[in-house]
């Protein structure tokens, strides 16, 4: 913030009008010499601090970026012993990296993007969508077939035909909806 102030109070300060340099040199030469040195030692002078600044801000946006990466990289490490501790069965890599590759291929189905998948990092995130991935998996596997249903319904339709009785009409009207 000091820097950012600094900066601007330099910026602020150079915005002076520079000399008509013409005139000074035309009323006393000697005069306008030394006021122009002075005033291209000053502007040099300006340049370099906000050269400064400039590269100070630089190695201090560098220095948090490390400090951030550093920082995700120990969330990463701590989240994936968490992820183990939640799924045990992910203790076997080759469980683990089956799992991943189908757990990734569902999230892109269900519409994330790379980005959102590499931003995936808290255990329990992680352990949530494959819970979701497990229960869509697992219905689809118990969803009867449109063939099953439809042997149900003529079979239905033909105890109700041959008895009568309300117990197959009901059987005939649940095996429709």
């Amino acid at each position: 913030q000091l820097l950012g102030a600094l900066q601007q109070q330099l910026s602020v300060d150079s915005s002076e009008p520079e000399p008509n340099w013409d005139d000074l040199y035309a009323k006393d030469p000697i005069e306008a010499t030394r006021v122009e040195r002075i005033y291209r030692q000053n502007k040099e002078a300006k340049n370099s601090k906000l050269q400064a600044i400039n590269a100070e801000q630089q190695r201090l946006s560098q220095t948090q970026a490390q400090e951030q990466e550093t920082q995700i990289r120990t969330i990463i490490a701590a989240e994936s012993e968490k992820l183990v501790e939640t799924i045990p069965s992910w203790k076997d890599e080759k469980v683990r990296d089956k799992e991943r590759t189908e757990l990734r291929s569902y999230l892109v189905e269900q519409g994330l993007s790379e980005d959102e998948l590499s931003s995936l990092i808290r255990a329990t995130h992680v352990n949530l969508l494959r819970k979701a991935y497990l229960y869509d998996k697992g219905v689809k596997r118990t969803k009867p077939s449109t063939k099953t249903l439809n042997r149900q319904q003529k079979m239905a339709r033909k105890q109700f035909n041959n008895s009568g009785r309300l117990d197959d009409a009901t059987n005939l009207i649940e095996s429709l909806m």
